[in-house]
């Protein structure tokens, strides 16, 4: 036999499990990191994260629910003629007795158009560009 074998052999006898037990784990500290226990900063982050989200859902959640889902039998365009009369009376209240120009303008601006009756024309200089 020759010399490193026998090195080799000498060495592996000596690696038992109980000298790497008492080599690597006995009498060691371990820290552990108690994630259930929050800090003070840490309640209130999540007080106002939960606070945030409240009623709030995702897409996924959405259609779940089917939030947005209508019947087509109930999407008709009298039924929407309401939601438009109440449109006109935001912008009465919104753009009141004022007759300037650009505080106008800036109103229209920053308005909610939803509810509104708009029709759209086509511009053949758009057309013709495509």
């Amino acid at each position: 036999m020759s010399e490193s074998q026998k090195f080799v052999e000498s060495f592996i006898a000596e690696l038992t499990s109980a000298k790497i037990f008492k080599e690597r784990v006995k009498d060691k500290v371990l820290l552990f990191d108690n994630k259930n226990v929050l800090t003070d900063k840490q309640e209130m982050k999540e007080l106002k994260r939960k606070r945030k989200k409240l009623n709030k859902f995702n897409s996924k959640e959405k259609k779940k629910l089917k939030l947005y889902h209508f019947e087509k039998d109930t999407l008709r365009y009298e039924t929407f003629l309401d939601l438009h009369s109440l449109w006109s009376q935001y912008m009465a209240e919104l753009l009141g007795d004022n007759l300037q120009k650009n505080a106008v303008l800036n109103k229209m601006i920053k308005a909610d158009f939803h509810g509104c009756y708009m029709k759209g024309n086509f511009c053949c200089y758009l057309l013709k560009s495509h």
